[in-house]
């Protein structure tokens, strides 16, 4: 097997979160969990990250471990974890307490083995400040060891939601070094009409960049380049294309419209990688540009596939 080059090893390190346990795999937790234990072992282990468990679920985790006395804490793994939905801001924050109850509670039976350091929750339709929100939790999770990524609420009107959520966590960051809190961005589901529109994605690449508000993705980025899906009966977003667009904005200050074209590109050849940069068309990261911008700005994306992201690499030539 021939050595990927380092631009594309350094844009696909540890870029893909195995979230088996969602839709439209949707695989029992102890299948989920085997199937990442296995990808830990695997030759491209490197472009895997966490695994994606709900805190509702890791009672049912330490008894499976319990039982079987298999080990999922192997050297590299680590677990991103889902909190609960708040319908206030009051419940939420209530969420937020006795999920970090739960995690201290695993933490104590699987000792410092046990990774558990990124908390990805939706935020509520509060009827308090987000900003206050968004602090308090934040305040909470991170004194539990835990980096939390909050996504809009549910039904909000997203464009000035996600404007006001990204602000909101670019202020507390500024106040709160060195570990900065982020946002999530749902790429798409199981249905058309749950895949935002390539503009939508590029104004959170630029919310994100100008508040510097680390930025990780979540649903429908199955594959490296934008295409049409027969079954969903729409475009589906490419994570080539998504992660590409983001480190190319950071890199040359893009606007919207340019963001948004390289989003919406569905030709492969206009995406090139070698051992010295990432270039698309005209443009180019280096290697270090790339390193920094997915340390600091994209940080990877959940996957209900670890298979179909690799074996279309592989179709394309690039693994």
């Amino acid at each position: 097997m021939s050595t990927p080059p380092s631009s594309l090893k350094s844009f696909l390190a540890g870029l893909i979160d195995y979230a088996g346990l969602f839709p439209p795999a949707e695989l029992p937790l102890i299948e989920a969990i085997e199937h990442y234990r296995r990808y830990r072992l695997d030759a491209d282990a490197w472009m895997l990250s966490r695994f994606i468990i709900p805190v509702s679920q890791l009672a049912a985790l330490t008894e499976h471990i319990d039982v079987s006395g298999n080990n999922y804490f192997d050297a590299g793994t680590a677990y991103s974890l889902l909190g609960q939905d708040g319908q206030s801001g009051p419940a939420f924050l209530k969420g937020i307490e006795q999920d970090i109850h739960t995690v201290k509670q695993f933490r104590r039976s699987h000792g410092t083995q046990a990774v558990l350091d990124i908390f990805e929750v939706r935020l509520p339709a509060s009827d308090q400040a987000i900003h206050d929100v968004i602090g308090k939790a934040s305040d909470l999770l991170l004194a539990g060891g835990l980096r939390p990524f909050f996504e809009v609420p549910k039904g909000a009107d997203w464009q000035p939601s996600a404007n006001v959520v990204i602000t909101a966590i670019g202020a507390y960051n500024r106040t709160q070094p060195p570990a900065p809190i982020g946002f999530k961005l749902r790429c798409g589901g199981v249905v058309a009409t749950a895949f935002p529109s390539p503009e939508r994605v590029a104004a959170a690449i630029v919310m994100c960049r100008e508040a510097t508000v680390p930025l990780k993705a979540t649903a429908g980025l199955h594959h490296p380049i934008r295409y049409y899906n027969d079954s969903v009966q729409t475009r589906m977003h490419g994570f080539v294309n998504f992660f590409g667009a983001g480190i190319l904005a950071h890199v040359h200050g893009l606007g919207l419209q340019d963001i948004q074209t390289i989003l919406e590109d569905e030709d492969v050849g206009h995406f090139t990688f070698s051992d010295q940069m990432f270039t698309w068309q005209h443009l180019s990261a280096t290697v270090e540009d790339i390193v920094r911008i997915r340390a600091q700005a994209l940080i990877s994306y959940g996957s209900c596939s670890f298979d179909e992201p690799r074996e279309d690499l592989s179709v394309l030539g690039w693994l």
